[in-house]
């Protein structure tokens, strides 16, 4: 409801209107009192003047004058008191239309502005605080043999004090399938709040290749890759390879000789080593010439296989003949074996 000021005080429109109808009443019972009261001395000054008709006319025509200067009069009482009531009504509209105009609630996007900005500005905060509180503390490595855990800690790219929310596993199991050819699978987990845990599965070496014009070794795993390049043969259980004319080895890449030949024997020679187990049996392994090849146990045995012909029949009869030999003390001889279950000794 609209106001109206007052002297400082506000009432209300209604109360203004009934205020200004008690006003003009009052105004007209005013001027009803002074037209009795100028009625009445009117009459006392001529009303006893004149006892003629000729004074009776006079006093008839005066009074029609007077009553006329009274209507008029009160006409512009009631003329001022409208005018004051229109003044005063339209100053009361502009002035609700002011005070609604001020009291207009907030525009609802400025609203939604505000409580878009409060709860950007709250998950910023939150996002300080978790980054400085979730860092890591502890990086753990398991299922590494061969691949030393501060080659893994390396390769994974991780600092210590690093915010863990800032950790893709996904690019860390991508860096090591590139860069680290002797981990075959990697899983990494973060453990809430500092821990991070990379797990990982090695690809087994299965044996060396002396690179021609080096000291220099590789390690070779199944599919003929290379896992690694090593200064000089380490004294592993696994066997060397001769005969290859390999100068280097391209890191998760498979070897490269001239003699494809010798490549396709050298990965069936491998496949029928994990098959049957017999890696750590052998010392040395020759195939130079693909249709002899030759082996030396590590007892000291020389062992002629032929080619690559029933190579799991021959690796399996290798283990027996090595292991008869080993029991009858008899290790450093000569031993042939077949593809029919048997070997003999030369």
């Amino acid at each position: 409801m609209a106001k109206h000021a007052k002297k400082n005080n506000i009432i209300s429109y209604d109360e203004a209107k009934h205020k200004k109808l008690q006003e003009k009443e009052e105004q007209k019972k005013i001027a009803a009192k002074h037209f009795r009261d100028d009625y009445e001395e009117y009459e006392d000054i001529y009303g006893n003047s004149f006892s003629n008709d000729v004074q009776i006319t006079n006093e008839y025509s005066n009074r029609e004058d007077y009553n006329r200067f009274q209507r008029k009069s009160i006409n512009k009482i009631n003329e001022d008191d409208e005018t004051y009531e229109d003044e005063n009504t339209k100053s009361a509209f502009d002035r609700r239309e002011r005070y609604n105009q001020e009291k207009q609630p907030i525009p609802r996007n400025l609203v939604n502005l505000i409580v878009i900005s409060s709860m950007v500005v709250f998950l910023i905060i939150i996002t300080i605080m978790l980054y400085n509180y979730y860092v890591v503390k502890s990086i753990n490595v398991i299922g590494n043999e061969s691949v030393k855990y501060h080659d893994v800690t390396q390769l994974c790219g991780v600092e210590y004090k690093q915010s863990m929310l800032s950790i893709k596993k996904e690019d860390i199991e991508e860096s090591f399938e590139s860069q680290q050819p002797m981990i075959e699978v990697v899983e990494v987990k973060k453990i809430w709040p500092n821990v991070l845990e990379i797990h990982i599965k090695e690809r087994p070496p299965i044996c060396y290749i002396v690179l021609k014009g080096s000291q220099k070794c590789a390690l070779i795993g199944e599919n003929n890759v290379c896992l690694s390049i090593v200064d000089s043969y380490l004294e592993d259980d696994m066997p060397r390879i001769y005969g290859l004319d390999v100068g280097t080895g391209e890191l998760g890449k498979e070897i490269v000789d001239g003699e494809i030949r010798k490549l396709e024997v050298l990965k069936l020679i491998i496949s029928a080593m994990v098959e049957t187990n017999c890696i750590s049996e052998l010392e040395s392994i020759n195939i130079n010439n693909t249709t002899n090849i030759i082996m030396t146990s590590t007892t000291g045995t020389e062992i002629k296989i032929g080619d690559v012909s029933n190579l799991t029949i021959k690796f399996n009869n290798t283990k027996i003949g090595i292991q008869r030999l080993i029991s009858e003390n008899n290790t450093n001889v000569t031993m042939v074996v077949t593809g029919d279950n048997s070997f003999y000794i030369e």
